[in-house]
């Protein structure tokens, strides 16, 4: 979220690790990153990304954000662009849903996560398909 966002797609893009997604929330996310040259050895090219962003944010600009998911297409990511009309710098119920449903699509059916809630404080995130994402059966 916000500037965490930005860090999160600076990471994703310059990370020699693949990355199962980027996931960003009321951030201008990749706006004014350098363009990337294929002389990096990193490759994006098909990550799938969504961005969810409030028309109201008065903190992260939508025509910065914009900007911003276009870079990562330039980039040849897989990049999905959520524009929530009346929501400012925050986070909307609306978003966490759509948010929800996205990771739901792109987690492995058969890692054992959860459908709903966050994991128990005793279930260990590791040795999962999804690198470390999902919850581990007892």
């Amino acid at each position: 979220f916000s500037q965490g966002g930005i860090l999160a797609a600076w990471t994703a893009l310059r990370s020699s690790e693949a990355f199962a997604g980027l996931l960003l929330c009321g951030t201008t996310g990749a706006y004014g990153f350098p363009e990337m040259e294929d002389s990096d050895g990193r490759s994006v090219e098909g990550l799938n990304v969504l961005q969810l962003h409030g028309g109201r944010d008065n903190m992260a600009s939508l025509d910065r954000a914009q900007s911003g998911i276009e870079h990562l297409r330039r980039c040849g990511c897989l990049a999905h662009f959520s524009l929530h009309h009346d929501v400012g710098h925050t986070i909307s119920t609306a978003m966490v849903s759509e948010a929800r449903e996205w990771l739901v699509q792109r987690l492995p059916a058969d890692c054992g996560a959860k459908t709903s809630g966050p994991p128990a404080d005793d279930e260990p995130l590791l040795g999962c398909p999804a690198k470390g994402l999902c919850p581990q059966p007892p």
